[in-house]
Formats: C-alpha cells, sequence, structure tokens
C-alpha cells in the first residue's frame, strides 16, 4: 500500500509545476501587454497640486504620435479638477523639455491658452 501512495505523490508534484508555469507564462503575458499599451498611448496624465485649485490632472497629447524626429509636433495640455471641469491657469503655460534624467533644458517656450487647452509646439530631437 505505502508504495501506490507514493507513486501518486509523485505523479502530481509534475502537475503542480505545469500549472505553476502556466500561471507564471499568463502573469507576464499581461505585464508585457500593459507596459506595451501605455507605451503606445497619445495620452499621458499626471495629477499635480496647484495653489487654489486643489488637485488637478494634466493629460498631454502629441499630434503626430509618436512624435516624429524632425519637424515641429503640436502638442495639447489640459487641466482638469476632480469634478471634471477645465481649471484656468491662466493666459499660457511656460515648459521646458530636456533629456529623461537631466537637468539641461533643450528647448522651452510657451503654450496659449485655446478652446482645447494650451496648445503649443516643439521638436524632439529623437522619436
Amino acid at each position: 500500500m505505502q508504495t501506490t501512495r507514493e507513486k501518486v505523490g509523485r505523479k502530481k508534484s509534475p502537475l503542480i509545476f505545469i500549472y505553476l508555469g502556466f500561471g507564471l507564462l499568463i502573469l507576464g503575458l499581461l505585464i508585457w501587454s500593459s507596459l506595451r499599451l501605455v507605451r503606445e498611448t497619445a495620452k499621458k496624465e499626471v495629477n499635480i497640486q496647484v495653489p487654489g485649485q486643489g488637485w488637478v490632472a494634466l493629460s498631454f497629447v502629441t499630434d503626430p504620435f509618436p512624435p516624429l524626429p524632425s519637424g515641429t509636433v503640436q502638442f495639447v495640455v489640459m487641466g482638469m479638477n476632480n469634478q471634471n471641469v477645465m481649471v484656468d491657469l491662466g493666459p499660457s503655460l511656460s515648459f521646458a523639455m530636456g533629456a529623461k534624467g537631466s537637468d539641461e533644458s533643450l528647448q522651452t517656450g510657451l503654450a496659449q491658452d485655446s478652446a482645447q487647452g494650451y496648445v503649443g509646439g516643439l521638436q524632439f530631437p529623437t522619436p
């Protein structure tokens, strides 16, 4: 009787590894597809706290997406509060663009207020 139980125990242990491997594969595919979706999404958002306005969600969209390495790319920045109402941040927004991890500005400018948000133009050194 003991030998039969030992054989049954040995047959079940490889199935656990198969299920575990399958679960890890599915989890890896979900993480990979989520990261790819974030990278390919044209709209980027960040929440900031503005004095007198509270928390504001700023969304940044470029046209065309992905940005071209040459030529000017138009961008739109919209500020929405937690009631989904456009926030007035003034007649223009100043911006500075630089390389990731660097404090040096490659380009600065002003985004002007319009009906769709704050519109400006910039040129990316790389796509």
